[in-house]
């Protein structure tokens, strides 16, 4: 009796050790961002329904999204993040088509997207915003406007564009801690867009 019972302990104990085994391995690779064995290899990623493409670093994860954007947001475009559930960045590629798009028509897009998320965190009692510059420069051979701000506890840095009926915004949103450090790659990122159409 008292084998039978050390045996169905014995098969419940390692069942219970392989089961916390498995999904603390499911746990690890939720939390920690994917890796690679080559860090400094750059991939393209081309958006053939928006007509652009950008590069961007193959340890990461990119996600395309078509017409209704994601969860809502329609103008949300392309998701670049570390693959993550902790992620302390994103680099959204927001898109919208306006007829004979100017860089002034991005800058008022860009500011009435900022201008709402203050109304929402005005509410709460939580606006914090704090704009660091807003400068107009020429990056390879197209104009735009860079836009750095904090909010609610990140760091924003905004590039605006215009071509054709197009207006982009490719947005970095970082923890401070995380922001200097993933600024090289986001401006890599930038200058790599090129549009196809």
């Amino acid at each position: 009796m008292k084998l039978k019972l050390n045996a169905k302990f014995l098969k419940s104990y390692a069942f219970g050790l392989i089961f916390v085994f498995v999904w603390f391995a499911i746990a690890k690779s939720l939390i920690s961002p994917i890796q690679t064995d080559t860090p400094n290899v750059w991939e393209i990623a081309t958006h053939d329904l928006y007509g652009f493409s950008i590069e961007y670093p193959l340890k990461w994860k990119v996600e395309t999204y078509g017409e209704n954007g994601y969860r809502g947001f329609d103008d949300l475009k392309l998701l670049i993040s570390d693959g993550s559930i902790t992620s302390i960045f994103s680099i959204y590629i927001l898109y919208r088509e306006s007829q004979d798009a100017s860089l002034n028509d991005v800058r008022l897009w860009g500011d009435e997207q900022i201008k709402e998320n203050r109304l929402r965190a005005y509410q709460r009692g939580e606006d914090d915003f704090e704009e660091v510059f807003q400068n107009k420069e020429i990056l390879g051979d197209k104009d735009v406007i860079r836009l750095r701000y904090s909010f609610h506890g990140n760091m924003y840095e905004e590039i605006y564009f215009a071509h054709n009926n197009k207006m982009l915004i490719i947005r970095l949103q970082s923890s401070p801690q995380a922001f200097e450090e993933n600024l090289e790659n986001f401006n890599r990122i930038v200058d790599s867009l090129t549009f196809t159409e």
